[in-house]
């Protein structure tokens, strides 16, 4: 038990500090989740098939061996951790509500981190859910990056469809 406490306040002050260092790759890979679920689905299906494809292929060369289990040992978890903290986010400002947070709430999302991996943390108690939540995260890091690499730096604006006000 003091060792999912621990690995739990770990990860909520790795996700702050991702937060006051990453805002806006952050927000862009969770307006991914919430704009092209589709999409992001089919990335997280590659990043949980390509890796641990490529790394075997490496390890059949002997030079190929040490990239092959470096991707399988550090690489991979490290994207399923990235993948952890993009879903958490998603699920806090899901639970917020982002319509009505304030300009510097919006700029560097720590409440809606703090929300979503305390969330995160309980569902952790349900496998899968852990699962879910680090498979859309990882699709969504994954397209966000694939988009950077293709518009040379910069992502790709994510089409943002604002719900209407509904009249008192």
């Amino acid at each position: 038990m003091l060792l999912w406490i621990g690995w739990g306040l770990a990860t909520l002050l790795i996700g702050l500090l991702v937060v006051a260092l990453a805002a806006r790759q952050l927000r862009t890979a969770t307006d991914l989740i919430r704009a092209e679920t589709g999409r992001v689905a089919v990335f997280g299906l590659l990043g949980l098939v390509v890796p641990p494809l490529v790394a075997v292929l490496a390890m059949v060369t002997l030079v190929g061996i040490p990239a092959g289990i470096g991707v399988l040992i550090v690489g991979w978890p490290m994207l399923a951790f990235a993948g952890y903290l993009v879903g958490a986010l998603w699920i806090g400002e899901w639970i917020q509500g982002r319509r009505r947070q304030s300009a510097p709430a919006k700029a560097r999302p720590y409440g809606a981190m703090l929300i979503g991996l305390l969330v995160a943390f309980v569902l952790g108690f349900v496998p899968l859910l852990t699962f879910l939540i680090s498979f859309f995260g990882v699709g969504a890091v994954l397209l966000a990056g694939w988009r950077t690499v293709r518009h040379g730096g910069a992502p790709a604006a994510v089409p943002v469809v604002q719900p209407s006000p509904v009249a008192a």
